[in-house]
C-alpha cells in the first residue's frame, strides 16, 4: 500500500560525484590507476582465485589498506521522504523503488522522515556502505533531529513504528549516545584458544581464508553468536571471548548531537562493505557507557541487499578484520589480559 501523497512528499538530492582520483593515482601514470581497477575486481569477482590473488598482491599489509583508502568513490543519490525532523531514518540501498526500500518507507517506517541513499551505478562497482552512511547522515543533521537512525534495507517489520517515535523521543539526548532496539543479531569479538593451536595449524594448510588471515595477522575476529546447541558447544571450545555486543549494527539509533561532534564522519569509510558497524560500537562502546534501551523490536534478513555467504564473509572480509586488528589490536591484547569478557550494553535507566 502506498502513503497518500507520496509523490509530494519525494525529494531526491543526487549527489553526482565524478569518480575522483587519489593523490597518489593523480601525481602516477595511467598503469597505476589500471592496477588499482585490476584489484578491485579481484576483490570483486565470485571467484576464490581470484581473491586469492588479490590478498597475495599486496607486498605488506599497510599496502592493502593504502588500497582501501585510496580507493576511487562511487556515486550515491539521496531520496527524501518527508516526516517529522526529531527522528530521520538513514538507509543505503542499490535501489530506492526496489522491494527491500519500499517495505520500509510503506510498512515498516512509514510516515517517518527518511533519506535514502542510492548507490549510483547499478552495479556500483565502487560502492561504500559507510561513505553512502555519512553521505546520509550529512544530509540529516541539515534539520537538526534528536535521533539518526542508521537502517540496512533488508529488514521486516515486527512493531509498529509509533512505539520506535515513543520510546525514543522519551530518552534524554543529554545522556546517551546511542539507543539499542531489539534486534536478534550479536557476538562476541573473540580469539582462537591457545588450546586449539595445533588445530589451527592443520586447519591452516586446508582453508585458504584461515592462510590469508594468518598472513595479515589477524589474531582477532568477531563472530556472531551461534543458536544452535551444536555449533555453540563447537563456538566456546574453539574461541576464547573478549568483547560480547547485544545488539547489531543491521539498526543503530545515534543522538544527532553526536554526529554534529563527528562532523557527519561517523563511520569509517576505509571499510569496504564490511566491520564498519562493529568499528563504530567500539569506539563507542569502549570510550563510555552511554548507551540506552528501547523495547523497540525489528527483524533483520543478514546479507539480502549485498549478498552474504563464503565469498562475501571469509574473503572478502579479510580486508575489514585486518583492519579492524590494526586500529584495535593493542586495545585487543590489553583486554585478553584481563581473562574476563567486557560487555557492550546499555545503561539501566
Amino acid at each position: 500500500m502506498t502513503p497518500p501523497n507520496e509523490g509530494k512528499k519525494n525529494k531526491s538530492y543526487p549527489l553526482r560525484v565524478s569518480r575522483k582520483h587519489s593523490a597518489k593515482e593523480e601525481s602516477s601514470n595511467q598503469l597505476f590507476f589500471s592496477l588499482s581497477d585490476y584489484r578491485n575486481k579481484l576483490f570483486l569477482s565470485n571467484k576464490v582465485c581470484d581473491l586469492e590473488t588479490f590478498f597475495s598482491s599486496f607486498k605488506k599489509t599497510d599496502d592493502l589498506f593504502d588500497w582501501m583508502k585510496e580507493r576511487p568513490k562511487g556515486c550515491t543519490y539521496l531520496h527524501e521522504f518527508e516526516g517529522s525532523n526529531d527522528i530521520i531514518i538513514v538507509i543505503p540501498t542499490s535501489d530506492v523503488n526496489g522491494k527491500f526500500s519500499k517495505n520500509c518507507r510503506e510498512s515498516i517506517f512509514r510516515g517517518c522522515k527518511t533519506i535514502f541513499v542510492e548507490s549510483g551505478e547499478l552495479p556500483d562497482p565502487y560502492f561504500n556502505f559507510s561513505r553512502s552512511v555519512n553521505n546520509g547522515i550529512r544530509k540529516a543533521m541539515e534539520y537538526n533531529p534528536k535521533w539518526i537512525i542508521v537502517s540496512n534495507d533488508d529488514m521486516y517489520k515486527v512493531d509498529e513504528v509509533e512505539i520506535l517515535k515513543e520510546e525514543l523521543l522519551s530518552l534524554d539526548t543529554d545522556k546517551y549516545d546511542i539507543a539499542r532496539a531489539g534486534v536478534t543479531s550479536s557476538g562476541y569479538i573473540s580469539r582462537y584458544r591457545k588450546s586449539v593451536k595445533f588445530a589451527l595449524f592443520i586447519m591452516g594448510r586446508f582453508k585458504k581464508d584461515y592462510k590469508i588471515e594468518r598472513r595479515y595477522k589477524i589474531r582477532y575476529k568477531f563472530y556472531s553468536k551461534e543458536r544452535g546447541t551444536l555449533k555453540r558447544l563447537i563456538q566456546k571450545l574453539l574461541i576464547s571471548p573478549l568483547i560480547e555486543f547485544d545488539f547489531a549494527g543491521s539498526f543503530v539509533t545515534i543522538n544527532g548531537q553526536l554526529c554534529k561532534k563527528m562532523n557527519g564522519h561517523v563511520y569509517d569509510e576505509t571499510y569496504i562493505n564490511g566491520m564498519e558497524d562493529i568499528d563504530l560500537l567500539l569506539r563507542l562502546g569502549l570510550t563510555s557507557n552511554r548507551i540506552g534501551e528501547i523495547s523497540y523490536r525489528i527483524g533483520s534478513l543478514t546479507g539480502q541487499s549485498i549478498g552474504n555467504g563464503k565469498l562475501r564473509y571469509h574473503y572478502r572480509g579479510i580486508a575489514g578484520r585486518a583492519y579492524l586488528n590494526q586500529k584495535f589490536g593493542y586495545k585487543f591484547d590489553e583486554i585478553s589480559k584481563l581473562n574476563t569478557p567486557i560487555r557492550i550494553k546499555q545503561m539501566h535507566s
